[in-house]
């Protein structure tokens, strides 16, 4: 059996009452009043509209980079053999740290010994060395990296690309960071589309003092394009 309840019995049990002042004034249509009892049942929480700044955006993915020339190459200028390695991935450095000692080709008894030291401070990358191994002038020994300040590269729709300008802020958002949003500059713009992709490139300089974003990351990244002030917002 179906049973057929009046609108004007839900909107009471509710806690809603029509709009009429008097028997006079004519109840506006499709108005409906609530009261605190109604905010009660129906569990709502109002916020009083404010005045706040909108911006207007464009989104974009892209991924975390080494910045440039914030990555230095360890290698030796004589050869020789690898005798002690002193740092591991992800170890961090400063200017001067030891990072291996080889024994040199040159004769003596012993050897002479080389040490080689860390050119910067930062963050070792790879090492590509092991005791024992014969290491060649030409040889990547061990690369450090600064991670103090990172690139964020965005792949921009080229339809979007006129709204782009050097100093640009955007915030950026890398989903293996959740809840962390780290502000971004924009530094300049590739020189050349992807026509495969229909992007463009666009770089932005991301302080890292945390260390916390690291080259190779997916981001997400909301560049601002424009704003207007005094737009009514809820909070």
């Amino acid at each position: 059996m179906h049973r057929t309840l009046l609108l004007p019995t839900l909107l009471a049990l509710a806690g809603f009452s029509l709009s009429a002042s008097s028997a006079e004034e004519k109840p506006k249509p499709n108005l409906i009043i609530l009261d605190d009892q109604g905010v009660k049942n129906l569990r709502l929480e109002t916020s009083e509209a404010v005045e706040a700044e909108f911006h207007q955006t464009v989104l974009a993915l892209g991924r975390i980079a080494v910045f440039p020339g914030k990555l230095h190459i360890v290698s030796s200028r004589i050869p020789g053999r690898a005798t002690e390695v002193k740092v591991k991935p992800d170890q961090t450095v400063k200017p001067g740290d030891t990072v291996l000692v080889l024994e040199s080709r040159q004769p003596g008894d012993p050897p002479p010994s080389v040490t080689l030291t860390a050119p910067i401070a930062g963050t070792i990358a790879t090492v590509s060395v092991a005791p024992g191994k014969p290491i060649s002038p030409d040889d990547s020994l061990v690369e450090i990296v600064d991670l103090s300040v990172v690139h964020a590269i965005a792949k921009v729709p080229e339809h979007f690309v006129g709204q782009l300008k050097v100093g640009q802020k955007a915030h950026i958002r890398v989903p293996g960071l959740p809840g962390r949003a780290f502000e971004a500059t924009l530094d300049h713009l590739g020189a050349m589309a992807d026509a495969e992709t229909a992007t463009l490139e666009a770089a932005f300089h991301v302080e890292n003092p945390e260390f916390l974003l690291r080259p190779g990351m997916r981001a997400e990244l909301s560049i601002i394009t424009g704003s207007r002030e005094g737009v009514m917002a809820v909070p």
